[in-house]
Formats: structure tokens, C-alpha cells, sequence
């Protein structure tokens, strides 16, 4: 969602350019990619208060993408750790049927 701004429409673009590559990184499950892409929008916000709704509009975007960086890398980390017990599970029922 593109945000209208009284920023110069070069660096509101870059903001928005920048989103997409995060989204798109969250989706791909490049985790490290999409943080550093959200630190670099931390970096554009702009300082200048008479840019305040503009700096609300990506404080709330950061926020949400946090948020979402956050779900999503505990999500994967649970898998993560699914996957690797079930294996143990695997193996030692393996071992089992083996033995007996």
C-alpha cells in the first residue's frame, strides 16, 4: 500500500520499494534479509515535524512488519524444532524395531 507524503516522492518511493522487497523476503523465509531491509526503512524516517503523519504511516508499517518478522521466524523456528524431534522420534523408533 503506497504512501501519499510531503517527503520528496523519490525517497516515498524508495519507502515503498523497500516494503515490497521485505515482503517479499518474509515469503521466500529469508529472515536476516527482511531485517535488514526493515532497518533501512528505520533509517528513512523522516525527523522533520511537519512530516509527523508521514512518519506515522511508516511508524505503524515498521511496527507491522515487525510483527510479522517476529510470527514468522518463531513459526519457522517451531517447525524447525518439530522437524528435528520427529526425526529423533524416528530414528530411536527405528532403533526399536531393530533391536526387537
Amino acid at each position: 500500500m503506497p504512501v501519499k507524503s510531503a517527503l520528496p516522492p523519490n525517497l516515498v518511493r524508495v519507502a515503498n520499494d523497500i516494503t515490497r522487497a521485505f515482503e517479499h523476503a518474509c515469503a521466500d523465509g529469508d529472515f536476516e534479509i527482511a531485517a535488514a531491509l526493515l532497518r533501512t526503512l528505520e533509517k528513512m524516517l523522516p525527523s522533520d515535524r511537519r512530516a509527523f503523519r508521514d512518519r506515522r504511516v511508516i511508524l505503524e508499517r515498521l511496527v507491522s512488519s515487525h510483527a510479522t518478522l517476529w510470527s514468522l521466524r518463531n513459526t519457522h523456528q517451531a517447525r524447525s524444532a518439530a522437524a528435528r524431534t520427529a526425526g529423533v522420534c524416528d530414528a530411536a523408533l527405528q532403533q526399536h524395531v531393530a533391536l526387537h
